[in-house]
Formats: C-alpha cells, structure tokens, sequence
C-alpha cells in the first residue's frame, strides 16, 4: 500500500471552549496522533506536555465515523499529523500506512460578520458577506431582502486579520440587539433552544409584515467561565470593532396570479400575468419553450406584471423565481394553449330587441373538457 498524505486547514479560537469536530475517511483505525510546531517554535518539539497543554485532541467513540475534537489551550500556529498504523504492527518497518495532515490556527478573530437565512455557514457566503460595504458602525450599506412570515437564522462568524472564517468562535460572548423592528421581527426563544446551543447563532420570528429591520452582533467580553484568565486577551475598544449590523429588507412572499390560464392559441397574442410581493427582482422559465415564452413587461411594470406570448398547442409550467430574496424563493403559474371547441351565447336562447335599440350578447368559448377563455381573449 503507498502511503497517502493529505492536508487540511483549521482556524480555531483561543481557549478550551474554542474546539471544532474533524472526521476522517477510509483506511484503518489511526494509531497515533503527533502535534507538531512550526519551524520557529521547533525547540519545544520534544516537550510532549507542553505540547498538549497548547491544543488537545480528543477521540471520540462514534461507530458512524473516525472523529476527534480538537481545542485550542494557547495561542499560536500547529499541524497535526494523523497516522494510519501498519497493520502487522508497531515494528514493520512501514509503521504508518498513511497519513493526514491537519494546520491549526488558535487565535483570535479581529472582526465579526453576520449570515442571514442561510441553513449551514457555507465558506462563499461568509467570503461575500465579509467584503460588502459598509457605513460607520460596521453596518452593512446593501439591505438583505428576505420574506416575511417566516423564522430565519441569524449567524455571527469570527473572521481573522487574514479573512478567513474562525470554525469556532464560541469562547467569546455574543450580545444580539433589534432595532426599529417592533411589529416586524423577534427572536424565537423557544425555537432557538431546540434548534442550537450556539450563542452564535440566533432564529428570527418574521411577522406578515413589509419593513426594514436591523440585526447587529457585538463581542461583548470572553465567556465568564474564562473571563478572569483571559479578559486581556481582548484589544481595547473591541467592541467597537467586533461587531457587525445588517438592514433586512421584509417583503411579502412572491404571487402569480392568475394561478391557471387557458389561452386561445394566436401567436400575436400577449398575455398578462399579475405579480404582487416579492423584491421585484425575478427570472421566470418555462419547462416547454413550444407552449409559450416569457416576455420582459414594459419599463415600469416590471414589479406588477409578466408577458407571456403563445408559441404552440399545449401545457407549460411557469416559475419565477424571486432572486431578490435569499434563498431565492419561487412561485408557480400553469398555462395551457389550446383552440377555440365550441362558442355558446351566454344570454339565454332567445333575445327580444326593439327597433333602434341595442342589447349585448355575452359569448362563451372554451374546450371540450369544459374550461372556458377569459372573455378578453375572444
């Protein structure tokens, strides 16, 4: 078997709470673990104690998965190095089969940024959040726009002088402020205690309502458990500096109506659909490009109204999806182009006119299974 090395790349925070979970794959059970320091630190390589009272790893006993919890005791920079014992045991002359490589990074963050309404804290939308502008105050310039009538989560990352995401932040205490959101949002405390034990993340109760409100994150001191140990840790003034707000833009979730529409089939025929909520940024498809197309309304109904132009006899689905709003949400409109099967005259069988008198004659057209044209298409 050729040994197999691979390499990996942690940032955790500074103390015994600051740990993170790292799973290996494949392969035998690991043998021994090493903790290495980098070149400049070389000489405290052979004190093992030492060592471990800087970073500890723990394995945990999981049938499902080969997992250690690795934590940060002191700050600095370490590697390491996973080892796959030889079968045949300790003597072969090929101890460790292969081996995994993994850098830690204890430290601590020199900024914060929010996520909102995003499931897990994924590496590009921290990336896109970090880099957003912002005004004095650390308050993001660009409103999130989200729906209403919802519970969002709400998640602060520690970011390094570096840029890149702290894996774990939760030795430093979070304090979580709303402003001029009354009647729009409140924290869902009962729903947060089932869904997280984290102080870094949060779940927001949306109410049916249209607004703007701010959430802001505020490093506000080490937890208490450590405060006494590592209180000096902290730069001065870092809570004007670990902290980060975001406007979130509460929009009315996005509706076509109507929700079906038989259309007569003419290709010069336009039709119009009715858009109310939503960010007034969307994209609309349809899943046959030979029943119908999309086209753009004029400027200013852009937010109101959607085209469609008959290509063909059939049925297609239309989705506009809301890209204003993230996720992006999505609503549905089915449309069936057919010919004109029968014309009924709606005012009865008989009509009575007088001499120099007019009267309307209602018109019904539909198909055969019995659906009927809008009376502005025939």
């Amino acid at each position: 078997m050729v040994p197999v090395s691979f390499c990996f790349f942690f940032l955790l925070l500074l103390l015994s709470a600051g740990e993170s979970s790292s799973q290996l794959v494949s392969g035998p059970h690991i043998t021994d673990v090493n903790i290495l320091l980098p070149p400049k630190m070389k000489t405290l390589y052979e004190d093992e104690e030492d060592l471990t009272s800087r970073v500890n790893v723990h394995h945990e006993v999981d049938r499902r998965a080969n997992m250690y919890r690795i934590s940060c005791q002191k700050l600095g920079s370490y590697k390491l190095v996973f080892l796959r014992g030889n079968l045949l045991g300790i003597d072969h002359p090929v101890p460790a089969v292969a081996e995994a490589l993994l850098s830690v990074h204890c430290s601590l963050p020199s900024s914060v940024v929010l996520i909102v309404d995003e499931p897990v804290n994924k590496l590009d939308v921290i990336r896109a959040a970090s880099q957003a502008d912002r005004a004095p105050g650390r308050l993001r310039v660009t409103p999130v726009t989200v729906a209403n009538g919802q519970i969002i989560r709400v998640a602060a990352v520690g970011i390094s002088e570096f840029g890149e995401a702290f894996s774990n932040s939760s030795t430093l205490s979070l304090r979580w402020e709303l402003t001029s959101c009354n009647n729009l949002a409140y924290w869902d405390d009962d729903y947060n205690s089932k869904m997280t034990k984290s102080g870094w993340e949060r779940f927001l109760a949306l109410r049916n309502e249209s607004g703007l409100c701010t959430v802001r994150a505020t490093v506000s001191g080490i937890d208490y458990s450590f405060k006494s140990q590592y209180s000096t840790l902290l730069p001065q003034g870092s809570e004007s500096t670990l902290t980060d707000a975001v406007r979130l833009q509460l929009v009315s979730t996005l509706r076509v109506t109507p929700e079906f529409n038989l259309v007569f089939f003419n290709p010069n025929a336009k039709v119009n659909l009715s858009m109310t909520g939503g960010s007034c940024l969307w994209e609309a498809v349809v899943n046959n490009s030979r029943v119908a197309e999309v086209i753009r309304p004029p400027s200013g109904l852009q937010c109101s109204q959607m085209m469609l132009s008959p290509k063909g006899l059939g049925t297609t689905i239309v989705t506009v999806y809301d890209i204003g709003v993230s996720p992006p949400l999505s609503a549905l409109a089915l449309i069936k182009v057919a010919d004109v099967d029968w014309i009924k005259i709606a005012s009865g069988d008989e009509i009575s006119i007088m001499e120099g008198s007019t009267h309307s004659i209602d018109l019904l057209t539909g198909i055969d299974d019995g659906m009927t044209f809008d009376s502005s298409q025939v």
